[in-house]
């Protein structure tokens, strides 16, 4: 139904004012260089030192996500870390080596393609094969597991 689409498209711009809003009051996030960086424009280049991006808004954004998706996830699913020079507070290891296991909610990312983007364009995103609301309770179990594997990143530095 027509009206059902709207209601769906402007429940969609609202999630992305507010999402962008929260995002524009988070501190810059330091990217390494050799990292890419998308201009206004959209155009991705590489970068050759380090720089910041401020979230909330559709170059910091895209700049973040392509670093997370093609560097920072595919490092941590390895168990890596970068070394000490970049902290970005997602690893750290209690053990003192640049290496850490591989939690759950890390294993189980895998990648699927999507077309979700401000250019409707395929992109490569990393996601949990999950119902995000439970119908039993073993997925609920897995779940909270995975939640809780993901809280654990909190406790890292990357």
């Amino acid at each position: 139904m027509q009206s059902d689409r709207y209601i769906r498209r402007s429940l969609d711009f609202i999630d992305s004012i507010i999402t962008n809003r929260w995002l524009s009051e988070q501190k810059p996030i330091l990217i390494p260089k050799g990292n890419m960086k998308v201009d206004a424009q959209g155009n991705l280049t590489p970068s050759k030192t380090d720089f910041y991006i401020e979230l909330g808004n559709d170059a910091g954004n895209a700049t973040f996500i392509d670093w997370m998706n093609n560097e920072v996830i595919p490092r941590l699913k390895e168990g890596k870390a970068y070394g000490p020079n970049v902290n970005f507070g997602m690893h750290i290891n209690t053990k003192g080596s640049n290496d850490a296991e591989v939690n759950t909610f890390l294993r189980d990312l895998s990648t699927n393609i999507t077309n979700k983007t401000s250019d409707r364009n395929n992109t490569n995103v990393y996601t949990l094969q999950i119902d995000m609301i439970p119908k039993s309770d073993t997925e609920a179990d897995k779940l909270s597991m995975y939640k809780s594997d993901f809280n654990e990143l909190n406790y890292m530095k990357y």
